[in-house]
């Protein structure tokens, strides 16, 4: 027997007009507000606050209360077991929740465009009539070509959408009569084959191929999605894969619905025109191999193993397209709140790595030693691209969207860790060319990372990276940007000493870490350092970084938290200067006397400039 919600609903607002409740009807399409019971599935009722709603979907009568309406109050379990008794007689569901907020009407706006998009399905596309039928069969006309599903259980009138499911299989039949199965229940895929035969194409040409491919393809990522869901195989060795496997399904579900249009499905016929013909390569048996140890628990999932090259193809895909409005996404990763509560939704961190003997410290320190400018800021930029690289092996995303097992999160974080792997890739190759935006999410993220950066004075944080970010991407000035590492060592580069003679005809001297080659800081003293209040201001500073062509453009690690311990050497004699400089490693040496620097090769020789 048919369920009539119409006359349901009616009895629903007669029974709690009856209790004496001021009430608002809503429809279940619009959510627009009704004054004919029979049309209205929603009832609102301010004080007390409560909510009854009739489900068409799901076939339940729905009794939802506020936070401070008691249910025990006579007049609210009066109208509790009314309600429940109604819903027994019909042959519905009886749910009952209490919330912990007050309920308005705004809160079931998600339900109102769930039914719209339900009720869209029915009635899709230019020229395409409503789905129609018995209890068993269903049919949808494109002007000569109909679209026929065979239903395996009876379709309820009552339930929008109703048609949509429980289809057991489709047939595409032509205006003489000529009737064709689709291979795969994807009603949008039928509706766009529909469209094919519809403009003169028949499904085993190359257009009808290619659109049941796209059935092919969306079935096959689904399950494999599915067993991934399911057996909880995500992690993050493998997220970016998944990720990207979601990315591809999402693209054919758009492409199959632009499909069924005029318009798109003339597009889709021009791309495949345009398209060059290419082999797919083979995956290898290393390759297959990988993906198995990417997804294996404590056992293979033998059903995987066919699906695996679609898995690979789709990931190489997604890898090429994945720019396109990434910083923009990544952005709305980091800054989504809820609206209602105004909760951070995504917490983002960075752990330990994936692959623990993947040492990116270890890397950096394992450099050869770099001899000229060009060297040293090529160095400087592949160190700090191997930073956004260890980002993105490490982070993390914990996300309120995660209700359930499909793990959202590790959606998210492989987004940022691609983005985070591009920003590497371009530092490398064009840093000068980064954009400014990119520039400013990658900054953000490594303040995230709490990874601290070296700048010639105190700062604020963004302020910092910023200037990192754009001094190493755009200048190549290496020398004013360093990322200090979990244990800061002195041993950063082409090292040296610098220094003056005393009053008393001894020296005082500092170390300089970087670029103390001749043609680095020789050059510099010699152009820039003639002043000995100056240079003597200098070396009371302590061992440096960098020295530019004044104080204020280089860089000494006293002015840098928790470098405390670089006192300038003091008062040493000539013999001692030397051995000195030979126990820090330093390569070369300069000292300022009657007016002059004065090279020393650290401990072997010394000649006048």
């Amino acid at each position: 027997m048919a369920i009539n919600l119409d006359d349901i609903a009616t009895k629903v607002m007669k029974l709690m007009q009856g209790s004496g409740h001021q009430m608002k009807m809503f429809d279940a399409t619009s959510g627009k507000s009704v004054a004919i019971p029979a049309e209205a599935r929603y009832f609102y009722v301010k004080e007390p606050n409560m909510m009854v709603n009739i489900d068409d979907s799901t076939q339940e009568l729905k009794f939802h209360i506020g936070e401070d309406v008691d249910i025990d109050k006579p007049g609210i379990n009066n109208m509790m077991k009314q309600l429940k008794s109604l819903a027994r007689t019909n042959m519905l569901d009886f749910d009952i929740r209490s919330f912990g907020k007050h309920i308005e009407p705004k809160n079931y706006a998600y339900k109102v465009e769930q039914n719209k998009e339900q009720t869209m399905t029915d009635h899709v596309n230019e020229g395409m009539g409503p789905l129609s039928g018995s209890s068993r069969t269903s049919r949808q006309t494109l002007e000569n070509v109909k679209l026929i599903l065979k239903h395996r259980a009876p379709v309820n009138e009552e339930s929008r959408g109703s048609r949509s499911r429980n289809i057991s299989a489709m047939f595409i039949e032509t205006a003489e009569g000529e009737r064709f199965k689709y291979p795969f229940i994807h009603l949008n895929g039928a509706r766009a084959m529909a469209r094919h035969v519809a403009s003169g194409g028949v499904p085993h040409d190359i257009v009808g191929e290619a659109i049941v491919e796209l059935s092919s393809n969306l079935a096959q990522l689904k399950e494999f999605t599915k067993i991934v869901d399911k057996q909880q195989l995500v992690n993050e060795n493998n997220r970016n894969v998944v990720f990207n496997v979601r990315r591809s399904m999402n693209s054919i579900k758009e492409t199959v619905q632009r499909i069924q249009g005029a318009r798109g499905y003339a597009k889709f016929v021009e791309n495949i025109a345009l398209k060059e013909d290419k082999v797919e390569a083979e995956i290898s048996e290393e390759t297959l191999d990988s993906y198995v140890q990417q997804f294996t628990k404590t056992s293979f999932e033998e059903s995987l193993k066919d699906i695996l090259p679609l898995v690979h193809r789709v990931n190489e895909e997604e890898m090429t397209d994945r720019r396109d409005n990434q910083t923009a996404r990544v952005r709305e990763i980091i800054s989504a709140r809820d609206k209602k509560t105004g909760e951070i939704v995504n917490t983002i961190s960075f752990g330990e790595p994936t692959n623990p003997s993947y040492d990116y410290d270890k890397i950096k320190t394992q450099f050869a030693e770099p001899r000229t400018p060009v060297e040293v800021a090529q160095q400087k930029i592949s160190k700090i691209a191997l930073t956004f690289d260890d980002l993105a092996d490490r982070v993390t995303v914990d996300t309120l969207l995660d209700r359930t097992t499909k793990k959202k999160g590790h959606d998210l974080a492989a987004e940022i860790s691609f983005f985070l792997t591009d920003i590497a890739n371009e530092i490398r190759s064009n840093p000068s060319g980064i954009d400014k935006e990119d520039m400013k999410v990658a900054g953000h993220l490594l303040k995230m990372s709490k990874a601290s950066v070296e700048t010639e004075e105190p700062k604020s944080a963004d302020t910092r990276i910023n200037e990192m970010l754009e001094e190493a991407f755009s200048k190549f000035d290496s020398d004013k940007v360093l990322i200090k590492e979990q244990k800061q060592e002195l041993k950063e580069g082409t090292s040296g000493i610098m220094g003056m003679k005393n009053s008393q005809g001894n020296y005082d001297f500092i170390r300089v870490n970087w670029d103390a080659y001749p043609e680095g800081l020789g050059q510099t003293l010699k152009n820039s350092w003639n002043n000995p209040e100056e240079i003597e201001r200098a070396i009371s500073k302590g061992h440096a970084s960098t020295i530019g062509n004044d104080i204020d453009d280089s860089v000494f690690y006293a002015d840098k938290e928790g470098m405390n311990n670089n006192k300038p050497e003091r008062n040493e004699t000539y013999k001692d200067l030397h051995s000195i400089a030979m126990r820090m490693g330093a390569e070369y040496g300069y000292i300022f006397d009657n007016g002059k620097w004065t090279e020393v090769l650290a401990g072997v020789t010394e000649k006048k400039k």
